[in-house]
């Protein structure tokens, strides 16, 4: 799928789910779960041993219109890597024009993380759309509307870091289009039936 089909059904999703610390045997149980309860966009980050092995094994397992991606990308080489897994999406916690330029001509769409109009203005320029503020614990909810403000209209947001249920939808309303859940939907060693009542909560929440 293109960039842009997965830029839009970003948009109406609103929730990236975090499985940090998922092991490979875990992976499919948790995904579907999720993927049940209405969350349809599922990042592993690279920073765990096992990513590309769970990116590896979710891809043909989960249903189309579920979208796998792949979190800290921070490299060329990692970029490379999961583009070869079919990945639909790819975050990073910062700002490489290369790596950006590199997604882009690959059609994929790369979320990668700013904190300041600088390093906002330095994504959108090497090709970005969607934008990550990262962490967004560090900034007031109002911070996006800020950045929002002096960027093209098109440019979208997604705040990660400290997001959980009672501020969710106050970082929504307040100029995020997406919101990125760690622990918070998926901590390690939670069970299927624990992701799926944590993501119930979030999706009613959105919709």
């Amino acid at each position: 799928m293109n960039r842009v089909s997965v830029a839009n059904a970003l948009a109406a999703s609103k929730v990236v789910a975090i499985l940090r610390g998922v092991s490979v045997t875990e992976v499919i149980p948790v995904a579907q779960s999720l993927y049940d309860a209405g969350i349809k966009f599922i990042e592993v980050p690279l920073t765990d041993p096992q990513a590309l092995a769970c990116i590896k094994t979710l891809k043909p397992a989960m249903p189309a219109d579920c979208f796998i991606g792949a979190g800290t990308v921070v490299t060329t080489t990692q970029l490379n890597d999961v583009l070869c897994l079919g990945v639909d999406f790819a975050l990073a916690p910062n700002t490489d024009p290369e790596i950006i330029k590199l997604a882009c001509k690959s059609n994929l769409l790369f979320v990668p993380g700013v904190a300041t109009a600088t390093e906002a203005f330095v994504a959108v320029q090497s090709g970005a759309t969607w934008l990550k503020l990262f962490p967004s614990h560090s900034y007031s909810t109002t911070h996006i509307k800020s950045l929002k403000a002096v960027l093209p209209k098109h440019v979208m947001f997604m705040a990660v870091g400290g997001i959980n249920v009672s501020n969710a939808k106050h970082w929504l309303n307040d100029g995020a289009d997406g919101i990125g859940v760690g622990k918070d939907l998926y901590k390690s060693g939670d069970n299927a039936n624990q992701v799926e009542e944590k993501a119930k909560a979030f999706d009613a929440l959105i919709s």
